[in-house]
């Protein structure tokens, strides 16, 4: 999906009144373009923003925009990052608790602190099947050590032996998901209504 940015969204006029929580148009179809599409999964900071109204004053509108536009640039949901909980978030979660803890970093060499997920480790698995093997040993036991994303890491036999079974990879959600594409559509135009008010205000010399 073509995400607009914040000042596409200002130069737009049309006023919408319909706000609901968490709309969701009846269409099931796939919403998204190829050449911008949203990480779903994805979110830089954990708390949420506010939704942009005409009650705000104009340095919070300001800073608002400021953030908008860098989930626009990172990519990621704006409904997420405004307080809706995306289908794919969630599920990754309980992808993630077939595991017990996370997988073990032996070495990083690329950002201080990179972590490794198991949505990674099962992917590289499934990517590059002949360096995903079983044989080296660690403490007397046998791992499975690998080299992705700058990052050494090292599995469990028996997390190895679950990942090569195939059940993890049915359990990955695919992506996009519909409800969170419809989600992030409904999210927009609300914002987007917002906006044009707050537009709409500026161009009758209002002050905020």
């Amino acid at each position: 999906m073509a995400t607009p940015s914040p000042g596409e969204l200002k130069r737009k006029r049309s006023l919408s009144s319909e706000t609901p929580n968490q709309p969701a148009p009846p269409a099931k179809s796939a919403k998204t373009n190829n050449h911008l599409q949203i990480n779903y999964l994805a979110r830089q900071y954990s708390d949420d923003l506010p939704l942009i109204s005409n009650d705000d004053t104009l340095p919070s509108i300001l800073d608002l925009l400021t953030e908008y536009q860098g989930v626009l640039e990172r990519h990621e949901s704006m409904a997420g990052n405004l307080g809706a909980r995306p289908l794919g978030p969630i599920l990754i979660k309980r992808f993630e608790r077939l595991f017990d803890g996370p997988p073990k970093v032996l070495k990083s060499h690329g950002k201080e602190g990179a972590t490794i997920t198991w949505l990674d480790v099962v992917e590289f698995a499934r990517n590059k099947p002949e360096q995903f093997t079983l044989g080296q040993m660690s403490e007397g036991l046998r791992v499975c050590q690998f080299y992705t994303k700058q990052c050494r890491v090292q599995i469990s036999e028996e997390d190895y032996v679950l990942i090569s079974s195939g059940i993890p990879q049915k359990m990955i959600p695919p992506q996009p998901i519909v409800e969170d594409e419809d989600k992030e559509l409904g999210t927009l135009e609300i914002l987007e209504g917002n906006l044009a008010q707050i537009c709409q205000l500026a161009d009758q010399g209002t002050e905020y």
